[in-house]
């Protein structure tokens, strides 16, 4: 299960409909850009952070294709 970090008022949302549309179970942490918790794990302070693992990303571009290749989900395929 994916801890996804950061407010929806932000590119978080973008990140929030992922796990939705690929089936996975996620928990939402809601916490504004630059606070002392977003600090914590990410010190830039940026949002979104998804934790799973050690790894921290933090571009939500990034994100959504890595839970993409991870999940075999939104793949281009041709008709």
């Amino acid at each position: 299960m994916y801890t996804l970090v950061g407010s929806a008022r932000s590119r978080t949302l973008r990140i929030l409909w992922m796990p939705e549309e690929l089936g996975q179970r996620y928990e939402h942490r809601p916490e504004p850009p630059r606070s002392d918790a977003m600090r914590a794990l990410n010190p830039p302070g940026k949002v979104p952070v998804p934790i799973d693992g050690g790894a921290v990303l933090d571009d939500s571009a990034v994100i959504l294709a890595c839970l993409a290749d991870r999940h075999g989900g939104l793949s281009s395929r041709t008709a």
